[in-house]
């Protein structure tokens, strides 16, 4: 999907959430989990990327042009986000595979043992080709509802910070 030479290849840039990827971070769908998995690169000191898996339990656009993030405590993100204010997170909507660029990320405080921050919509990339559709990017299985009961609470105090 990379081939930039390709013609098929249909590349956008925004400086807003669009509305399918800002539908998956509004709240509204964590009533209905579809199991996605979105992936939160930040970089270390060093500048080696780093990977955390967050679910929508986890992520939420107060609007299309900000999000808030809650992590562990003990998380490496947590450091790698208050050093460096910025970071990226990638993921799969609309058969479209997207990055959001997060800059002027920022500590919020700590809600229901969670570390959470702030972050402005830099811009999102998107990407997807005529040739092949993407279903799904990570996917997870809920084992227990507990958990989503614990996610609306998470949901809850990012909104509230």
């Amino acid at each position: 999907m990379s081939d930039t030479h390709n013609s098929t290849l249909f590349k956008d840039r925004s400086p807003l959430l669009p509305d399918a990827i800002y539908a998956l971070f509004n709240g509204a769908r964590l009533e209905t989990p579809s199991g996605d998995a979105f992936s939160l690169l930040t970089v270390d000191e060093t500048g080696r990327p780093h990977t955390s898996l967050l679910s929508t339990g986890e992520l939420w656009a107060p609007d299309a042009s900000s999000m808030r993030i809650a992590l562990w405590p003990s998380a490496r993100a947590v450091a790698h986000l208050a050093r460096s204010h910025r970071a990226a997170l990638s993921g799969v909507c609309a058969d479209t595979f997207f990055q959001i660029q997060l800059d002027q990320v920022d500590v919020l405080g700590a809600a229901q043992g969670l570390q959470c921050f702030t972050a402005r919509v830099e811009y999102v990339e998107t990407q997807r080709v005529a040739y092949a559709r993407l279903q799904n990017g990570i996917v997870f299985v809920l084992e227990d509802d507990a958990v989503l009961v614990r996610w609306r609470a998470q949901l809850a105090a990012l909104k509230s910070l």
